[in-house]
């Protein structure tokens, strides 16, 4: 600012320096938001996934049916997948599918490879069928 000589260009400046200070503001303050509403899933989560009991079981009561008892079932619970876990699958996807797409170059190189070596070795023969009578007959 030292260097701006012009009174109207360091006002112009200043103002916009300024107005950069005030988006950023507003930017670490929506992301300070986020990262509260964040936590605050998080912590929902975790309240409600910590049962008394093993977490991979599920238990039920027993009934009394005509004087039997019947057994208790038992049943593993699947747990549903973190977020951490979704991306990673995602990104495992995301890597399979390339290496796919990949492969299926290589297999269209490959082929296009070939049927170019199968036109030069078609030409060399049919030069060499001219070179052979040199249009002089037999």
């Amino acid at each position: 600012m030292e260097k701006v000589k012009n009174p109207v260009a360091k006002a112009a400046l200043q103002k916009n320096i300024e107005k950069s200070y005030a988006r950023l503001a507003n930017k670490m303050k929506k992301r300070e938001k986020k990262q509260q509403q964040k936590n605050t899933e998080y912590k929902a989560e975790e309240s409600v996934a910590a049962p008394e009991l093993d977490p991979n079981m599920e238990t039920t009561t027993p009934e009394v049916v005509e004087g039997a008892i019947t057994p208790e079932v038992t049943s593993p619970v699947t747990p549903k997948p973190s977020m951490k876990e979704k991306q990673q699958t995602a990104v495992q996807e995301k890597k399979s599918a390339k290496q796919e797409i990949q492969q299926q170059k290589m297999e269209v190189r490959a082929a296009v490879k070939e049927k170019k070596a199968e036109m030069k070795h078609a030409v060399n023969e049919l030069k060499q069928e001219s070179k052979g009578n040199n249009g002089k007959g037999i």
